[in-house]
């Protein structure tokens, strides 16, 4: 079944969904909220066929008809659609909005940000109260792939500069930022623009899983500008760490695995959110977000624990404090695993070095 589907549509079901979507600022992050699955815009397409078979005029039915097909990957059927409802009904907020969504799906950037400025121009607040966030996304996938970003953020920012220096009147919207990523969170920036936020506000845990959620989705300044972020997260856990806990460096990756290994666990709660969906779509059954966040709970579906990352203690702490809870390795027995490792490369270059000599 498919997962990772959700982008910035407007539906006749989407203002009612967006309302339930999580606001844990971690499980946006991971990915680990409401997302419909494919069976889910299947059915779309059979019952929107079914109101335009009774009234081809109806622009919501055609609206989601075109949104559908957008997920279901067959984007020459949701521009014919698109096309129809602009004959019918010419200068919709919608169809230019979405058109927008869809063009950015083909990996046609500049057509993207043409109609995502034209849906603008009826409504400058923009889907979801994202602003010029999701044109500005679209202008900077644009120039990445003609190799013009200069080191900027989709914002403007410059990434040379330090994340903990803070710039009045340039911080973005933290609300804006975790809005696009529930509208679209395959698109790496945002996480990395995010992670600084973060950084700023000594959210440093939730910084760790930003910047590496934005090198996971391949980054262009992975290599260069986030393992620097992760040093400088390193540095910061350093300064502030107490006697009983001790700080990973970033070439050490223990963190990457874990993360990487959190948003495994992501997907597969949210494969199970979709096989659920699935089943009660069969039964017959309302699958709005609402709903689904009882049937979940009813059937003991729950999210996946997070721990901390980067910074362990030899002791648990406290396993119901906030989202995220302390990592219960002992400090000492990874020192001590890190040194075995030192004096084995060490050893390993002598005798090469003895045997060289004696050849």
């Amino acid at each position: 079944m498919a997962v990772w589907l959700m982008s910035c549509i407007n539906t006749s079901y989407s203002r009612l969904d967006e309302v339930e979507i999580t606001g844990n600022e971690l499980d946006l992050i991971l990915g680990q909220f409401a997302h419909h699955g494919e069976r889910f815009y299947e059915n779309e397409v059979v019952r929107t066929k079914e109101v335009l078979a009774e009234n081809e005029n109806d622009f919501v039915a055609r609206n989601d008809l075109a949104s559908a097909y957008i997920k279901l990957k067959q984007y020459e059927k949701a521009e014919a659609e698109f096309n129809e409802n602009e004959k019918r009904h010419p200068g919709e907020y919608e169809t230019a909005a979405n058109r927008g969504v869809l063009y950015k799906k083909m990996g046609k950037y500049k057509l993207a940000a043409e109609y995502i400025a034209l849906s603008l121009e009826t409504k400058k607040e923009g889907h979801m109260g994202l602003g010029d966030y999701y044109l500005r996304m679209t202008q900077w996938l644009d120039a990445v792939e003609k190799e013009e970003y200069y080191f900027k953020s989709f914002l403007g920012m410059e990434y040379l500069d330090n994340p903990g220096t803070v710039r009045v009147g340039i911080l973005p919207k933290k609300e804006y930022l975790l809005t696009l990523i529930k509208n679209d969170y395959t698109f790496s920036d945002v996480y990395l623009v995010l992670g600084d936020v973060y950084f700023q506000e000594g959210k440093y845990q939730l910084a760790i899983r930003c910047y590496h959620r934005a090198k996971g989705l391949d980054h262009p300044l992975k290599y260069i500008i986030i393992n620097e972020r992760l040093n400088e997260v390193a540095k910061a856990l350093k300064s502030g760490k107490k006697s009983d806990q001790i700080v990973e460096a970033p070439i050490m990756a223990t963190h990457e695995r874990q993360v990487e290994q959190e948003i495994k666990a992501a997907r597969e709660w949210l494969t199970k959110y979709q096989e659920l969906e699935a089943t009660l779509i069969e039964e017959g059954k309302p699958v709005d977000f609402k709903s689904m966040k009882k049937e979940l709970i009813a059937r003991g579906i729950s999210k996946p624990k997070v721990k901390e990352a980067m910074i362990y203690k030899g002791k648990i702490v406290d396993e119901n404090k906030g989202a995220l809870n302390s990592y219960y390795i002992d400090g000492g027995f990874l020192s001590k695993l890190v040194i075995a490792a030192i004096i084995s490369v060490l050893l390993m270059m002598f005798f090469r070095l003895v045997w060289k000599k004696r050849k």
